[in-house]
C-alpha cells in the first residue's frame, strides 16, 4: 500500500514546485524596441514579441502591437494609402493602396460611356471609437468601411451601401452609422449601421421617405447621447428632418417646407440645449423665368430641375437645394430645431451675412456658420432648451477668404487654448480666432493668421469636393494641415503661430488625429507604455498564487502522511491482535 499511495503525495509536492518555478517565467520584454525603418526585420519582431500565452494564437497580430506607438498620431488618408505621423511630423508607418485598397472602376456620369480607372484608395471620411479602432469610409466597387486598430493594423473591411460619405460613431451604442449618397437597390437604403462589437452582424439598411434607390443625393447623419433612442438624418432633395429609432429603425419625419425650404442637408447638434441646427436650402428658378434668381451654381445640376411650391402657395419651375444658395429667395437661413419636442424653435438670418452650413463646437456652446460670400463667419452662442438662440449674441469673424471658397473649421477648446481655426481651399493661410472674449459674452477679437506656404497659387485643391483638412493633436500645440494640390503637409504650432515643418510628397485628402483617452495613464515614469508595470504586478500575483498552492500541497502532503501513519498504527495493532488471538487459540488447543 505504501508503494501505491506514495506517488500521490510526491505528485502533489511536484505540482507545488512546478508552480513556484512558473512564477519565475518572464511574461514580456522590458521595453519596446525603437524602430528606425519603415520595414521591421523578422528577428526584431520575434525579439519584441510578448511571451504571453494568448500571443501563440496570432503571432502577426501581437507582433504589430510592438510597432511604434500609434495611439497618439496624425493619420493622413489619400489616393496612395494611409500615412501615420508623430505629432512633430515624423513618419511612423505607411500602408500603401495595394495593401488596403483594390483597383476601382467607375463610369461617370451614368450612361456617358466614359470609363475612368483609379489605381488607389477612394476615401471619403473617417471616425474613431476613442479607444481601439479607426473606421474609414471608401468606395471600392461598392461601399466599404475599412477598419484599423489604433496601432496601425488593417483588420479588413465591412460591406455597406454605395458612396458612404457620411460617418458618425455612437459611443453610447458602440455603432458606426453611415449615410450613403448613391445606394443601389441591392443596398436597400440610404442609412446603414455597423456594430463595433459584432462584426458579423448585418443590419438591414434603413430607407428614407421619398428617396429613390439607384439615384444620387447628398445627406447627413447625426447621433448624440442627448437623444439616446434616436438618430437624425437629412437629404438634400427633400425638406424634412428624419428621426430614426435606433432600436427598431423606424423613421418619422418633420416637414419644414412651410418655412420655404426645398431641402435641408448639413446638420450640427448641441448637447447643451438639445437643439439641432440645419441650413434651409430654398427653391429658385435659376433664371429659367426670373433673371433675379440667377446664381452661379445654377448651371451645375441641370438634371435636378423640377416643380416646386413657394411659401405663398404658388408653383414654379426650377431648382431646390444648394443651386439656390445666395440667390434672391435665400432668406430663411439656419433652422433651429428642438429634438425633445420635435418642433422648429425658429430661424437665424442676417441680411448682411446670409447663412451658411453649421458646425458645432466640441463643448456644445457655439455654432459656426460660414458666409455664402466666404469672407466672414458667424459664431452663434447657443441658448436654453426650447428657446431660440439670440442672434445679437453672435460674433463676427472676418477671414478675407475668396467668395465661394470651401472652408474647414477646427475647434480647440481646453485649459490652455480656446481657439477656432478656419481654412480655405483658395488661400494659403489659416485664420485663428481666440474665443476668450466670446466665451465671456463679448465681441470676437481681431483674428490672427498663419501663413502655410509662399506659393503664388493655393496648395489646396480648389474644388467643391475638397476642403483644406486640419487636425489637432489633443493636449499639444500641434496642428496638421493638408495641402493636397501641392502634395504637402504642414505642422503648425499654436504657440509660435507659424509652420514648424513642411512634409513634401504626400498625397492627402483628409487628416484626423487618433489618440486613446487613457494613453497618459498607461505611461510609466521612464516613458514606457505601462506594460512593464502591469507585467511586474502580474508576476507578483502569480508568485503569491504559486506560494499558496505550494503551501497547500505541503499541508495536504503532511495530512496524508499523518493519516497514513495512523492507518499503519491501526493495521499494526489489528495485526498484533490477530496474532495474539491465533496464539491463544494454539495454546488452548
Amino acid at each position: 500500500q505504501l508503494q501505491v499511495e506514495a506517488p500521490v503525495e510526491t505528485t502533489m509536492m511536484l505540482v507545488g514546485f512546478l508552480a513556484l518555478a512558473a512564477a519565475k517565467v518572464p511574461f514580456g520584454v522590458t521595453k519596446n524596441p525603437t524602430y528606425k525603418t519603415k520595414k521591421v526585420a523578422v528577428d526584431d519582431i520575434l525579439a519584441a514579441l510578448p511571451r504571453r500565452l494568448e500571443a501563440a494564437n496570432d503571432l502577426y497580430y501581437h507582433a504589430q502591437e510592438n510597432y511604434p506607438a500609434t495611439n497618439d498620431n496624425f493619420w493622413v488618408f489619400g489616393v496612395d494609402g494611409v500615412f501615420i505621423y508623430t505629432n512633430e511630423g515624423e513618419e511612423v508607418m505607411r500602408m500603401t493602396y495595394n495593401e488596403i485598397c483594390k483597383r476601382t472602376w467607375y463610369e461617370w456620369p451614368t450612361g456617358s460611356g466614359n470609363w475612368y480607372t483609379y489605381y488607389g484608395c477612394d476615401f471619403y471620411s473617417a471616425v474613431t471609437d476613442g479607444s481601439e479602432y479607426v473606421f474609414v469610409a471608401k468606395d471600392e466597387n461598392g461601399g466599404k468601411i475599412a477598419v484599423f486598430t489604433y496601432f496601425g493594423l488593417y483588420l479588413g473591411q465591412y460591406e455597406t451601401c454605395r458612396w458612404p460619405v457620411g460617418l458618425d460613431y455612437s459611443p453610447h451604442r458602440h455603432e458606426v452609422w453611415v449615410h450613403c449618397y448613391s445606394p443601389t437597390t441591392e443596398d436597400g437604403g440610404f442609412v446603414d449601421v455597423m456594430s463595433v462589437g459584432a462584426w458579423g452582424l448585418n443590419h438591414p439598411a434603413i430607407p428614407l421617405p421619398n428617396q429613390t434607390l439607384d439615384d444620387h443625393t447628398h445627406g447627413w447623419i447625426e447621433l448624440d447621447a442627448m437623444t439616446p433612442d434616436y438618430a437624425w438624418a437629412t437629404t438634400r432633395e427633400h425638406p424634412y428632418i428624419a428621426k430614426i429609432n435606433v432600436h427598431t429603425h423606424e423613421v418619422s419625419t418633420y416637414d419644414v417646407s412651410h418655412l420655404g425650404c426645398g431641402a435641408v442637408n448639413q446638420m450640427a447638434v448641441s448637447w447643451r440645449n438639445k437643439h439641432l441646427y440645419t441650413k434651409c436650402h430654398v427653391c429658385c428658378t435659376c433664371g429659367l423665368n426670373d433673371e433675379a434668381e440667377v446664381y452661379e451654381d445654377c448651371s451645375l445640376w441641370p438634371e435636378y430641375i423640377r416643380n416646386f411650391t413657394r411659401v405663398d402657395g404658388t408653383t414654379d419651375w426650377g431648382y431646390c437645394g444648394i443651386a439656390c444658395d445666395g440667390s434672391e429667395p435665400d432668406t430663411v437661413g439656419l433652422i433651429e430645431f428642438d429634438t425633445l419636442t420635435g418642433t422648429v424653435v425658429g430661424t437665424h438670418y442676417w441680411p448682411e451675412f446670409g447663412s451658411g452650413d453649421p458646425v458645432s463646437s466640441s463643448d456644445g456652446q457655439f455654432i459656426v456658420m460660414t458666409s455664402p460670400a466666404g469672407d466672414s463667419v458667424k459664431i452663434l452662442k447657443v441658448g436654453e432648451n426650447g428657446e431660440l438662440s439670440n442672434d445679437d449674441d453672435a460674433a463676427d469673424v472676418y477671414t478675407g477668404f475668396t467668395d465661394g471658397a470651401h472652408q474647414d473649421t477646427l475647434w480647440i477648446l481646453e485649459d490652455k487654448y480656446e481657439l477656432v481655426l478656419f481654412s480655405s481651399n483658395d488661400e494659403n493661410y489659416l485664420v485663428v480666432e481666440d474665443l476668450h472674449e466670446v466665451l465671456a459674452g463679448g465681441e470676437a477679437e481681431s483674428p490672427k493668421t498663419i501663413t502655410l506656404s509662399d506659393a503664388t497659387t493655393s496648395t489646396a485643391i480648389a474644388d467643391r469636393w475638397y476642403k483644406r483638412s486640419m487636425a489637432w493633436a489633443e493636449g499639444t500645440d500641434k496642428v496638421m494641415v493638408g495641402g493636397a494640390a501641392a502634395e504637402e503637409l504642414y505642422i503648425v504650432s499654436l504657440d509660435s503661430m507659424k509652420v514648424e515643418k513642411t512634409i513634401p510628397a504626400v498625397n492627402n485628402t483628409f487628416i484626423i488625429h487618433v489618440k486613446s483617452p487613457d494613453d497618459e495613464s498607461k505611461k510609466g515614469e521612464d516613458g514606457d507604455d505601462g506594460k512593464d508595470e502591469g507585467r511586474v504586478f502580474g508576476i507578483i500575483a502569480l508568485a503569491i498564487s504559486a506560494f499558496c498552492l505550494l503551501l497547500t500541497c505541503f499541508v495536504l502532503a503532511f495530512v496524508l502522511r499523518k493519516l497514513r501513519t495512523f492507518q499503519l498504527f491501526a493495521e499494526t495493532a489489528e495485526y498484533q491482535r490477530s496474532m495474539y488471538t491465533n496464539t491463544k487459540q494454539v495454546d488452548h488447543a
